[in-house]
């Protein structure tokens, strides 16, 4: 019999439910005891004796003395008889009800039970090698076995002794749970599953009550917690303490794990550009945490994993980390470039510590959309300044930009700058839809067509294009104002103040003193700001870079806008604070920068490559919306790149036609498929107030990386694909620690139990008394001497003594 067998059987004895069982028994209704019994026993026994004496010294008749023996008896039994009439005899039937009372032994299956420790805390290794002792286990199983399989061989060592002794004095119920109640039968669970923990989190109230509640009213004489105590979710333990003394149930913990901070090195996260181009370098930087001795070397790699994100990697650079003293955080820094286009999946990875038994947080995946396609730019400029000079000839030399160039004031003749060279500034949306940002650097607003700027509006909102617009004294003022700017200024991330007119009359168009910009230090992370890998140098940087002449005063940011650059200048602020000199913030699914100064390129006497990497850095950043949204007709994506198992993935489609007017119908499909996986088909239903855009939510069934795909409706359009990772819920592995304190407030503060180390775990079942209720039912007495019987025996004892003295003369 397997030991999942045994202890089902085991369990099996005693059913739980209420057991009857019936007796009968004759009884004397008016039968008082005490002295009034004695008295009548004694008053009955006195007249049995007169009869004998009587019938023995009587000196009429010819009876001999057996004949005289025999009436005195008949006498005495009439005497009876009589009694047991007069003392009103009863048949009565009983029905006694037993409610057994309940143990519930609750074993914790959650994943941190998974874990195996190193015992680095001496007392709880003692603890454990005693337990290992007692039952038959090698001393060398004490770093193998996990938390759940030293509870399982607690539970079923020695033909399940420890269950066994629990239903002396109770019933047992034993179930798992993690973040919910499980195996809520009382049954175990089969095979080799039964060791299994891979709970997503810790919910010991929920499953405590779901447990008592699941046993309908009945009595709980005691609760055994076999658990580590990293309760994450639900009730605190002082609450489930107090909910289980409120029904009077005492809880004994017993602790599984080791409370030492474990050597642990985690991969909490990894930052890296969700779209890059190829062979252009992007940087990596990965955050990692968690305990190791002091100046422990700690090796990271980053790998590229196979197509699909399956487990074949390719090392792409490796490097060494000396850990700081005990509990600390760590940024490790990788710079590559993808040889190839595609969604490409990279891991970051430390490599176990010698001293390390969690290993399963220890690496982190993200995917990168690779770029083959250069970043399309339309850059519209009023006159031709120095910013305009030094702009275009940065990104005409850069290889991930197409830049196409409209100075307005060059004559119809002029040769215009850029790598594709056009005649016409784009207006039709089948023409200006194909740019991926537009960078506006002080247009003239008077050479401007009608409803340009809806179109560019269009262009950024609806279709993930990026939009810069550069300040400068010439036609800053009269475009804010000119109703062929209106949709541009509305989608900028600044508020244009009434009394700007007013402060840039008192400033003057020309200033004599350049003030440095001042960088708040949350923008410094900005992809855009980044003007070296360390994030002090580039505040260093930027103390020195940023000098600024002129600027247009706005009123403030926008809401949702993050304000990168504000001025300096103690007289340039409001009641909004410092003015705003440079914005960016997302529109729809594009993003929009303001740019409030322009002499930008006064940075290039400190460094060519500042003034470079800025630009460069921030034309990426306006592009990255149309790469991530798509660039084609076709468009999908995710409410984010990855998930955790459970969560549910929102899908968004962009469908448009050829002449990129909204795609009108009901639903569409997307087919999304896991590596190894057969693709499942989910419908995107439309928006209503939305042309052309479809929403529709997937349940991801595991773990992995999946691909969604579109077809175009229509025409020779590529289908539009997306990817995201699915990953196993960590929350059990922030802190795998054992929490004894815990363990103890749940014990300690519910009614009368304590907690209980794993060697002194056998001695639980003496510690729970039996709480079980009997019942007694009492039927309806049935009469015993108000019966026929009764008379026809009295009739006939006096009728046969009365013979018999008559024959003997005696009468």
């Amino acid at each position: 019999m397997s030991s999942a067998t045994g202890l089902t059987w085991l369990l099996a004895e005693g059913t739980g439910a209420a057991v009857t069982t019936t007796f009968h028994r004759l009884e004397l209704a008016r039968w008082g005891g005490g002295w009034h019994g004695v008295t009548w026993v004694a008053l009955c026994g006195l007249l049995i004796y007169a009869a004998c004496w009587l019938y023995r010294h009587e000196a009429r008749g010819t009876a001999g003395t057996i004949r005289r023996a025999i009436l005195g008896a008949v006498r005495a039994a009439v005497v009876l008889l009589l009694a047991f009439v007069w003392l009103e005899p009863v048949w009565t039937t009983y029905w006694v009800r037993r409610h057994p009372s309940y143990t519930l032994v609750l074993l914790d299956r959650s994943a941190s039970m998974g874990l195996t420790d190193g015992y680095r805390d001496a007392p709880t290794r003692e603890r454990v090698l005693r337990f290992l002792n007692q039952t038959g286990a090698a001393q060398a199983e004490l770093e193998k076995l996990s938390r759940v399989e030293l509870a399982e061989r607690l539970v079923r060592a020695d033909g399940g002794r420890f269950i066994r002794a629990l239903q002396q004095r109770n019933d047992v119920r034993l179930l798992s749970f993690a973040d919910q109640l499980l195996d809520a039968e009382g049954r175990a669970n089969g095979g080799a599953e039964e060791a299994k923990a891979d709970g997503p989190a810790t919910d010991l109230g929920q499953s405590l009550r779901q447990a008592v509640e699941a046993l309908g009213g009945a009595t709980v004489a005691g609760v055994v917690l076999l658990s580590d105590g990293g309760i994450n979710r639900g009730d605190s333990p002082a609450a489930i303490a107090a909910y289980a003394k409120a029904r009077d149930i005492p809880l004994f913990a017993v602790g599984l794990g080791d409370p030492a901070e474990p050597v642990n090195i985690r991969v909490l996260e990894c930052e890296a550009p969700e779209a890059v181009f190829v062979k252009d370098p992007f940087e990596i930087t990965a955050r990692l945490s968690g305990y190791a001795p002091e100046g422990e070397p700690v090796r990271v790699e980053l790998d590229e994993l196979s197509a699909g994100g399956g487990q074949t990697a390719r090392r792409l650079d490796s490097k060494g980390v000396a850990w700081p003293e005990g509990q600390a955080a760590v940024e490790v820094r990788f710079t590559h470039a993808a040889q190839a286009p595609g969604r490409r999946q990279y891991r970051v990875r430390a490599l176990p510590l010698p001293a390390e038994t969690l290993t399963q947080d220890n690496a982190a995946a993200f995917t990168v959309s690779v770029q083959d396609d250069k970043l399309r730019v339309l850059l519209v400029a009023g006159a031709p300044s120095w910013q305009y000079h030094y702009v275009t000839r940065l990104l005409e030399r850069d290889r991930t930009i197409d830049l196409s160039c409209w100075l307005q004031s060059a004559g119809t003749e002029a040769v215009r700058d850029g790598d594709t060279v056009i005649d016409h500034l784009p207006t039709l949306p089948n023409e200006l839809f194909t740019y991926d940002a537009v960078l506006l650097l002080d247009p003239d607003p008077s050479r401007l067509p009608e409803g340009w700027d809806r179109t560019v509006q269009q262009l950024v909102a609806d279709h993930g294009g990026g939009l810069l617009y550069s300040a400068a004294p010439i036609f800053t003022t009269r475009f804010v104002h000119d109703p062929r700017g209106t949709e541009i200024v509305e989608v900028l991330p600044v508020e244009i103040g009434p009394d700007s007119d007013l402060l840039l009359h008192q400033l003057g168009l020309f200033q004599q003193r350049a003030w440095p910009a001042a960088v708040p230090p949350d923008a410094l992370d900005h992809p855009v700001m980044r003007l070296a890998a360390d994030r002090t140098e580039s505040a260093q940087l930027w103390s020195v870079l940023g000098e600024v002449y002129w600027h247009f005063p706005v009123s403030r940011a926008k809401p949702v806008a993050s304000v990168l650059m504000r001025h300096s200048d103690p007289r340039m602020a409001n009641t909004y604070g410092s003015h705003v000199l440079l914005a960016v913030q997302p529109v729809g699914l594009g993003r929009t920068c303001f740019i409030g100064f322009d002499s930008t390129w006064r940075w290039r006497r400190f460094g060519e490559k500042y003034f470079d990497r800025f630009w460069v850095q921030l034309v990426r950043h306006l592009g990255e919306g149309k790469l991530l949204a798509g660039k084609g007709r076709v468009a999908l994506r995710t409410d984010r790149p990855t998930y955790q198992a459970g969560e549910v993935v929102t899908l968004s489609a962009r469908l448009l036609d050829s002449d990129y007017q909204p795609v009108r119908v009901p639903e569409v499909e997307v087919t999304v498929a896991a590596e190894a996986g057969s693709p499942e088909r989910v419908r995107l239903a439309a928006e209503p107030d939305r042309p052309g855009w479809f929403k529709g939510r997937y349940a991801p069934p595991g773990v992995g990386l999946y691909r969604a795909v579109l077809e175009a409706t229509s025409g020779p359009e590529q289908p539009a694909t997306v990817s995201f990772l699915v990953s196993a819920p960590d929350t059990e592995l922030r802190n795998p620690r054992m929490d004894e304190a815990a363990l103890a407030v749940i014990a300690s503060q519910s009614a009368g139990g304590r907690y209980v180390p794993i060697d002194q775990a056998m001695q639980i079942p003496d510690l729970i008394a039996d709480r079980h209720r009997e019942q007694v039912i009492r039927g309806t007495p049935q009469p015993l001497w108000d019966r026929w019987w009764t008379l026809a025996l009295l009739v006939g004892l006096l009728g046969g003594e009365w013979l018999m003295r008559k024959r003997a003369y005696l009468l």
